[in-house]
């Protein structure tokens, strides 16, 4: 008789598999910019699986029933007409990562943006079938459920609370551009709720000069761009996961391949004063 795989071994295979589809959806280069595929391969090199599969994998690890998740994301596109106006990839991405976390694990997603950006990012979470609340209120959505769950069994949902369906809680706030006003609300936020993970998608970064550019060269360092660096800074110093999701080599996260992306010269985010 031939050897017979474990179940671990395809359970293992099946999930490396459909890592590397994902990856390969979200690496696509749809706007034909010529980056994502290298910066892609960069990271990919830096880790022993598929991108996606890491991050879920980290979080998964991370994250338990009831734990604050910090998402930052949104990234003012013409700040110079209205403030208001952001790319539109990163809210989505968000939104979908937050239901996922929250329907998944139980997580409270409390989601920081620019302040122009709120309301926005609010509509865009609660297309998600988020109801937008305080975090106090988004945390104690989920500590009712599981307090039902855990005195009818799982799966009770809101039963014994009087309340007909579960509410699907979630915080949408602003976050500051100035640097030192974001690095005092960093710290009170995380000494507050105590995220289990924090994570960041196309969210603009400061390189080590503490300079924030775009990928074609444009400094935006006192712009109308919330410094989330600050968040991750807190969480790292405090053992925090974090992840950071990007496409153009100049958003929270790549400093992972900061060298190898000067070396390619994919994007333009070494001011020229500051070297």
């Amino acid at each position: 008789m031939g050897n017979t795989a474990k179940p671990q071994d395809v359970e293992t295979r099946v999930l490396t598999t459909l890592g590397e589809t994902i990856d390969q959806m979200v690496s696509l280069d749809v706007s034909s910019r010529g980056v994502i595929s290298t910066l892609y391969t960069l990271v990919r090199e830096k880790l022993d699986e598929p991108l996606c599969m890491a991050a879920a994998r980290l979080l998964h690890e991370r994250v338990k029933p009831g734990d604050v998740v910090f998402i930052a994301t949104g990234q003012p596109d013409r700040p110079d007409i209205n403030p208001a106006i952001s790319e539109s990839d990163g809210p989505p991405g968000a939104a979908a990562l937050a239901r996922a976390l929250h329907r998944g694990l139980d997580a409270v997603p409390i989601v920081f943006c620019e302040d122009a950006l709120v309301p926005g990012v609010g509509a865009v979470m609660q297309a998600a079938d988020f109801r937008i609340m305080t975090p106090e209120e988004a945390i104690e959505c989920v500590a009712g459920k599981l307090r039902s769950e855990a005195e009818h069994g799982s799966g009770a949902g809101s039963v014994g609370l009087g309340f007909h369906s579960p509410i699907h809680g979630a915080a949408v706030l602003g976050f500051p551009i100035d640097k030192d006003e974001a690095k005092e609300r960093a710290r009170a936020l995380v000494e507050t709720y105590a995220p289990a993970a924090v994570v960041t998608i196309e969210k603009g970064g400061m390189n080590d000069h503490g300079y924030l550019f775009g990928t074609r060269g444009t400094e935006l360092t006192e712009s109308h761009i919330a410094k989330a660096d600050y968040l991750v800074h807190e969480a790292a110093a405090r053992n925090i996961a974090t992840v950071g999701v990007g496409d153009g080599g100049n958003e929270i996260g790549f400093g992972l391949v900061e060298d190898e992306i000067k070396k390619h010269g994919l994007s333009q985010i070494t001011s020229p004063n500051a070297s």
